[in-house]
């Protein structure tokens, strides 16, 4: 059984279609959504990856793939 909706995106990628400054817009399993960045995270361009982290009614609460990646290993090597 999987799940559906809006709530099964969480914890997936997005891709940036109206930059996110805090709102925008974000393309994610094949529709495009509102979206919110949050306090303190970086501007999103156009065309630069987000992980949805929850939904809001119809909005996606999302934050910058590269922070992610950034806070396992903030040194920037690779493991």
């Amino acid at each position: 059984h999987r799940p559906y909706g809006p709530g099964a995106l969480i914890g997936r990628p997005a891709e940036g279609r109206v930059p996110l400054d805090p709102r925008g817009q974000v393309f994610a399993a094949g529709a495009l959504w509102q979206a919110e960045i949050g306090p303190g995270s970086p501007a999103v361009g156009i065309g630069e990856n987000v992980i949805i982290d929850s939904v809001r009614g119809l909005t996606l609460m999302v934050s910058p793939a590269n922070a992610i990646a950034t806070e396992v290993n903030p040194e920037g090597d690779s493991a």
